[in-house]
């Protein structure tokens, strides 16, 4: 079966950045737009959202600020991941506060149990699946009752189930149909960037052979 160039369809070399043949964005492009409306949505972005973000996302958030001036964003950096979180959290200036209070009156024995700043109720992830694994299980553990949400990249990586508990109820918009059952199987290594290309692939040849 001989096809002319004229009527040739080439699959994108990166399925998940590249835009596929008869859609209008990248697979990566949809998550962007679906996450900034679900958001928008919701909440009011420059008053409530927290945005942590990675090197490789600078130019979304230089879109963001145009659009928000005031929205609160944080650059992780390759310092103490956990005193990084603290300090997006407010967590370190609740210990500098009552470090200062202790020291007027060291005998009073004060119990501190140091607060979360209040001026937020959402965070945002624009990190990559290492980042996510050092960074996500402390915001979870010192800011709970907090909405979640994050690009699919906190999962573009093998990882143990157990191991990302932490993403439970993070918001991520991608149809699960995409990923195989299997993948999320206990005690399993798994690769959900891998599983993702494969089923992006599918979709995008079944037609082309139907």
């Amino acid at each position: 079966v001989l096809y002319s160039d004229i009527n040739k369809t080439e699959i994108p070399n990166d399925l998940l950045t590249e835009i596929i043949p008869g859609f209008c964005n990248s697979f990566d492009k949809f998550q962007e737009i679906s996450l900034i409306n679900s958001i928008e949505q919701n909440i009011d972005v420059e008053n409530e959202l927290i945005i942590v973000f990675n090197k490789n996302n600078s130019e979304l958030i230089n879109r963001l600020k145009d659009k928000y001036p005031k929205i609160k964003s944080y650059q992780i950096s390759n310092n103490d991941k956990e005193e990084f979180v603290k300090s997006v959290l407010g967590i370190t200036n609740s210990e500098r506060r009552f470090k200062l209070i202790d020291r007027l009156d060291p005998s009073n024995n004060i119990q501190h149990y140091p607060r979360i700043r209040k001026d937020f109720s959402s965070i945002l992830f624009l990190i990559n699946s290492k980042e996510a694994q050092k960074l996500i299980p402390y915001f979870r553990n010192y800011a709970v009752n907090i909405n979640y949400y994050s690009k699919a990249d906190i999962l573009y990586d093998k990882y143990e189930y157990k191991k990302i508990l932490d993403y439970e109820d993070i918001s991520i918009p991608v149809n699960p149909k995409l990923f195989p059952d299997e993948l999320f199987s206990f005690n399993e290594i798994n690769d959900a960037k891998f599983s993702l290309v494969n089923s992006l692939a599918s979709e995008f040849i079944r037609p082309l052979f139907v």
